[in-house]
């Protein structure tokens, strides 16, 4: 049964047409492909709805309007708040569908790649042996060139989606993972022997005699479903990356679970790949393996793995409904120290870290919960950012966001280096080490840390147990200082300013 009714979805459709002014009306016009020009004239808005269902389906109209929408772009509330709904239902659709039953599927699955490999991937050479088409002479040793992964998936296409793992090469045309035979495109490391890439995977290719390595850089929580017998069965996700690319793993059971561990390398054999997932069943086997060669695996594969929600300007997400997930991206402005609060259900303290974003639209405070605190350990104040999978919260009139389980922080640009003035009005903390404090740059008070003998040595006073005090006896006082974010490097004292206040 379809998730998506025409009589529900036909009226929001006109209402959505409506929206559009003439221009984008027509634009939108030009990327429905599958609709015949002919048919694209001389109709109304009601006509042209009733138009795009009879050649899309209701399910297909849907993610097709909400790709133009997109691409035109229409993504204020007028338009997307009457189309949200019902790609929220194809969403959930899809994720039922595919958690239905997973282990029976994995079996069916498992025959059906048998056959098909052993029908369509033998060929026979000049000798008269079998071999794999395509198949190259033996590598005695394995590149350490890099594929160059730019993909985008969200969250819950990694983890429960269906999108296509896509390559792009170095001509920036995205390639399907086993279309990267052209010698013209980036190098990236062949099948061996006995090794298959990520890249090379595709549904149906016979893996009984290849191993996959990768490195695990995601693990979902255990996941329960129920089999047509009404029993209980566990399985859960992994998200796994080689050089050459990534793919998500669905693994059936639980005894694996405490064996698989983020950040490890595992070789994957007797696995199948349907629907461009790697599916680690019963009779699959994994063992531990060494480091891949590539060193910034990881950071190039982070994005990919886990994902994002869509990005949103702040001004867009301080309209959005509560608890709606959204990506954003801007500059940090301040982040505070990390504070603990008490959680009412439970009555147990968990501790929290806000951090202020700006854009060119606006600033929002988001707070990171828990374990969550430790994606801000590398970030500075002045750092360009992107913020993932975090969820609005209303208190009263204030929009602020939320960590989640996937929220991550990935650092777009960090913080330049800055030769400022600046007038030091007041101090906040004098330590031995570090001092905090607020002075105004750019007619702004800011707070800023930097090193106290660096501090001392500037404004010409010595440190020691009334080292705050002699601090107060110097403001307000000008200053030349090489800042990097909110962290002042070099101090020059202005030697003038201060003979001046002395003759006063």
């Amino acid at each position: 049964m379809a998730d998506v009714s025409a009589k529900e979805w036909k009226p929001a459709l006109i209402n959505i047409l409506k929206e559009l002014d003439r221009q984008q009306y027509e634009h939108m016009l030009q990327l429905l492909k599958n609709i015949p020009k002919g048919k694209k004239e001389k109709k109304s808005r009601e006509q042209m709805a009733q138009t795009i269902i009879e050649h899309y389906g209701e399910e297909k109209s849907v993610v097709e309007v909400d790709r133009i929408m997109k691409e035109i772009p229409r993504k204020d509330n007028a338009v997307q708040d009457k189309l949200r709904p019902f790609v929220e239902k194809i969403k959930a659709g899809k994720k039922r569908k595919q958690q239905a039953e997973p282990e029976a599927e994995g079996r069916m699955l498992q025959q059906k790649s048998a056959a098909a490999s052993k029908k369509n991937q033998e060929v026979v050479d000049s000798s008269g042996k079998s071999k794999e088409p395509g198949k190259k002479r033996k590598l005695e040793a394995e590149p350490k060139t890099v594929l160059k992964i730019l993909q985008k998936k969200s969250v819950a296409d990694f983890f429960t989606g269906s999108k296509k793992n896509q390559v792009v090469d170095s001509s920036g045309k995205n390639k399907e993972p086993g279309d990267l035979k052209n010698p013209q495109l980036d190098k990236v490391q062949p099948s061996s022997s006995w090794r298959k890439p990520i890249a090379e995977l595709q549904n149906g290719v016979d893996l009984s005699q290849k191993t996959v390595v990768g490195k695990v850089l995601e693990k979902s929580k255990l996941r329960i479903y129920e089999t047509k017998d009404k029993q209980k069965k566990f399985f859960f996700y992994l998200g796994i990356a080689d050089d050459s690319g990534c793919i998500k793993v669905m693994v059936y059971g639980k005894e694996k679970y405490s064996f698989f561990k983020e950040g490890e390398c595992y070789n994957f054999s007797n696995v199948i790949v349907e629907e461009n997932i790697m599916r680690f069943t019963s009779k699959s086997n994994a063992s531990r393996a060494g480091k891949l060669d590539d060193e910034d695996l990881e950071k190039k594969a982070q994005m990919l793995i886990y994902g994002e929600d869509p990005a949103v300007s702040i001004e867009e997400i301080k309209r959005l409904d509560e608890k709606k997930r959204v990506s954003v991206e801007g500059t940090v402005t301040e982040i505070r120290k990390t504070d603990s609060v008490v959680i009412k259900e439970s009555q147990t303290k968990k501790k929290i870290r806000e951090f202020k974003l700006e854009d060119r639209t606006g600033s929002i405070y988001i707070t990171l919960w828990g374990k969550d605190i430790q994606h801000l350990k590398s970030v500075s104040v002045g750092d360009t950012v992107k913020v993932t999978n975090v969820k609005t919260n209303h208190y009263y009139d204030t929009v602020s966001l939320n960590s989640t389980d996937s929220t991550r922080i990935f650092k777009l640009n960090s913080a330049t280096l800055q030769d400022v003035q600046m007038k030091i009005i007041g101090i906040k903390k004098a330590g031995k080490l570090q001092t905090e404090l607020e002075a105004v740059r750019d007619e702004v008070a800011q707070t800023f840390s930097v090193k106290s003998a660096v501090l001392a040595e500037a404004l010409g006073i010595l440190q020691g147990s009334d080292f705050k005090k002699r601090l107060l006896e110097k403001i307000p006082y000008s200053v030349k200082a090489e800042i990097k974010g909110d962290m002042i490097l070099k101090l020059e004292g202005n030697w003038n300013e201060e003979r001046v206040q002395m003759r006063m």
